[in-house]
């Protein structure tokens, strides 16, 4: 997400009301929120979906980054060896589930 321009992303709420459409428009074309303000103070912001999107994944992400530096610091890490032998357990019993899956369905068309 770019950040909003001073000169041209801040506009007051009467503003946004009377030219809605011409305000997101232009908010599409240029890649930028646009700060809606009320009596000279800023009251939202205006910004894609995509743009929301990607902030809040990477407002959770770094919540479970320092989260996972929090338990570490704590000590309630594992080794990484344990980590990914748990991984590789796991990964190999969803294969097999899928290849069961697989045969189940295979063994239907076959009686179709």
């Amino acid at each position: 997400m770019k950040r909003a321009n001073v000169q041209d992303d801040i506009r007051p709420m009467s503003e946004f009301r009377t030219h809605m459409a011409e305000l997101v428009e232009h908010t599409k074309k240029t890649g930028r929120p646009l700060i809606l303000t009320q009596r000279g103070r800023s009251v939202a912001v205006v910004m894609s979906p995509r743009d929301y999107e990607a902030l809040t994944y990477r407002e959770e992400f770094n919540k479970a980054v320092q989260e996972g530096e929090a338990e570490l610091d704590a000590g309630l890490g594992i080794p990484h060896e344990q980590a990914m032998a748990s991984v590789k357990k796991e990964l190999a019993r969803r294969i097999e589930q899928m290849k069961g899956e697989r045969s189940v369905k295979t063994r239907k068309a076959a009686k179709a």
